[in-house]
């Protein structure tokens, strides 16, 4: 609505960025196969999770994509639609299931919508199939308010698929994380919490900053220890290279410096660790993950994300113990609903994916501040580039 557009052009919150492109099947314009604006606005905020809201939609210059700009109301709504649009797949499937696929689909959903009724439109179904869309209000002489439509329009909808560029939301994403710079209170005290214990878990509600707080840790081991080599493991590549760039940030040194000394260990996690390097590419430098297993080495500290979507992964457990990952230190991070919904104690994270000595203590806490301060936000990380 306006109050989101407001804050996305002011920039009082999370927002401001592109956030989501997207693309139809068959290379054809998004807004031509939605039908209408106004549609693929309905079916979006039908399928955006709880604190985003569209702000704006526009085609940039003519192109097949769509380009929208949120107003996102805190990091927990951030990473609500980061896991929507990453990892479960819903996003897409909530909006291709909002999206007309007929034209009389098109015409029930554009005659019900309320942003239509208020433009003076109404739509039905033409005898030729199609569906018809006409202004009143332009017929009756009130150009002011048909916003200079045609008195009515033919409109055809096509039955296609709408999907995410998820290379770019990524980016964006990136963007926006790497503005928080630094700990707040309570994430320091279990940032104290997690550098005292061999093995740890660290649980958090999203948004709670756990995989920041992870990342510092990573940088008081490679400070301490100028030979540690840490591992850091994930599902998905894009996030342990987005996590890459983060420990680039928040160490500050050079990029070559950090990634020399940082593996990566992503599905399918039989393919083992990876090297990270710094590609130059058109007169820019990317991290990107080396093709071949790294030399076995051991590890100061291995960091596993999203464990609990990990618990009792036997590809994963058994790549940690070729890894001697028992005899490393470890901090698992994990959602603390999800962890403690899915098994009877956060302690079986660590146990489920490593052998452990039962004897062996493992120290769990617990992030239960949800980062919403914008004023922590440091907008010159917003360009960084390697």
């Amino acid at each position: 609505g306006d109050e989101a557009l407001y804050r996305a052009i002011v920039g009082l919150d999370l927002e401001s960025e592109q956030v989501l492109c997207l693309a139809a099947d068959g290379g054809q314009s998004i807004l031509d196969a939605c039908g209408h604006v106004v549609v693929l606005e309905d079916a979006l905020d039908e399928a955006l999770p709880a604190g985003c809201e569209v702000a704006n939609v526009y085609n940039a210059g003519g192109a097949v994509h769509a380009h929208v700009r949120l107003g996102i109301a805190d990091v927990c709504a951030l990473a609500r639609l980061r896991d929507a649009v990453l990892f479960e797949g819903s996003f897409e499937t909530a909006i291709n299931a909002a999206l007309p696929h007929d034209a009389s689909q098109l015409a029930e959903k554009l005659a019900t919508s309320d942003k239509m009724k208020e433009l003076g439109f109404s739509a039905s179904m033409s005898q030729s199939g199609r569906c018809l869309l006409k202004n009143e209000r332009f017929l009756a002489g009130d150009s002011d308010s048909s916003l200079g439509a045609p008195p009515d329009a033919k409109i055809r909808v096509e039955s296609v698929d709408v999907h995410v560029d998820r290379g770019a939301f990524m980016e964006c994403y990136a963007r926006i994380m790497m503005r928080f710079a630094k700990l707040t209170m309570h994430q320091r005290e279990k940032l104290t919490e997690v550098r005292g214990a061999k093995v740890a878990v660290l649980l958090a509600p999203a948004g709670g900053g756990k995989t920041f707080v992870a990342v510092q840790r990573v940088v008081q081991v490679l400070n301490e220890d100028p030979d540690a080599t840490v591992l850091f493991v994930a599902r998905n590549e894009a996030l342990a290279l987005f996590v890459c760039k983060w420990l680039v940030i928040a160490s500050r040194k050079s990029a070559e410096h950090v990634v020399e000394r940082v593996h990566v260990l992503v599905a399918p996690f039989s393919s083992g660790p990876r090297c990270v390097r710094v590609e130059a590419l058109g007169g820019r430098r990317r991290l990107v993950l080396g093709e071949k297993r790294c030399d076995a080495t051991t590890y100061a500290l291995i960091v596993v994300d999203e464990a609990h979507h990990l618990v009792g992964d036997s590809s994963l457990r058994s790549e940690l113990a070729e890894l001697g990952a028992a005899e490393s230190s470890l901090l698992f991070l994990g959602d603390v609903s999800q962890a403690t919904s899915t098994i009877s104690s956060p302690e079986e994270i660590a146990r489920s994916l490593v052998d452990l000595p039962q004897d062996q203590g493992v120290v769990v806490a617990t992030l239960s501040e949800v980062v919403r301060s914008t004023k922590r936000i440091v907008a010159g990380a917003a360009a960084f580039q390697l």
